[in-house]
């Protein structure tokens, strides 16, 4: 009786089971269509805002590019002005470069080495006025080297003196003060050739060279003594 009764459960719940399966694939073949129809649209709509965003992105691309290359070709004619302006820059410095050497040849005739010098040979002037005119020349009062340039410079003139660039401001009446320094640099110059008789004269300010022997040699004066004087084109 039991076995019975379980046999008839058993078909019974296949018939259930059965009946539901059915109604489960008959629910999905009534649906299937729509639900693919469905996914269909679906596809396409995501086509459609694909290739709407793809066609936008694409025009702000090209907008973008046009911006750059508009600034590219902007700042290629702005580099090309530059470049122009400096040429015309660069061909104004060496015109004037030429023009200035040409000058200094002609202001400061005397060439010794690779310096240029010019020596005042008519107008005395106390040292003071001497470095004011070598100034307003665009040069310096001269400083000399070595005992070569000395001789090169200075020999063969007329037997007076000359001023140069050293000087010594410091008070003298008590024959005592500082060291000689060149008024270019402020330091002690590399090269002093004093005279026999400067150890026997009182110290003075100024140096000027003295031509009346040969070699030229150096003598300290009063500043204010007028004599004649020589240039250098350096200016510093």
């Amino acid at each position: 009786m039991f076995y019975a009764t379980f046999l008839l459960c058993s078909f019974g719940f296949c018939d259930l089971w059965r009946v539901h399966a059915q109604n489960q694939v008959n629910q999905y073949n009534q649906t299937a269509p729509e639900n693919l129809q469905f996914r269909m649209d679906q596809i396409a709509v995501n086509q459609q805002r694909w290739f709407a965003y793809h066609s936008q992105r694409q025009t702000e691309t090209e907008a973008t590019i046009g911006k750059l290359g508009s600034r590219l070709q902007a700042l290629q004619t702005q580099m090309r002005n530059q470049l122009q302006v400096l040429r015309s820059l660069t061909e104004y410095q060496r015109e004037n470069m030429e023009t200035y050497n040409k000058l200094k040849e002609n202001l400061f005739p005397t060439k010794v080495g690779d310096r240029r010098f010019y020596i005042e040979r008519r107008h005395q002037a106390n040292w003071h006025e001497a470095y004011g005119r070598c100034r307003r020349m665009g040069g310096h009062l001269a400083t000399i080297r070595d005992d070569t340039e000395l001789s090169a410079l200075f020999g063969g003139l007329p037997p007076l003196g000359y001023w140069i660039d050293i000087y010594n401001l410091a008070d003298r009446t008590s024959n005592k003060g500082g060291a000689y320094v060149s008024s270019l640099t402020g330091r002690e110059p590399t090269f002093i050739k004093w005279g026999t008789r400067q150890a026997n004269k009182i110290p003075k300010n100024c140096v000027d060279v003295f031509t009346l022997k040969y070699p030229p040699v150096m003598y300290n004066n009063d500043c204010f003594e007028r004599f004649l004087f020589a240039c250098q084109a350096e200016q510093w």
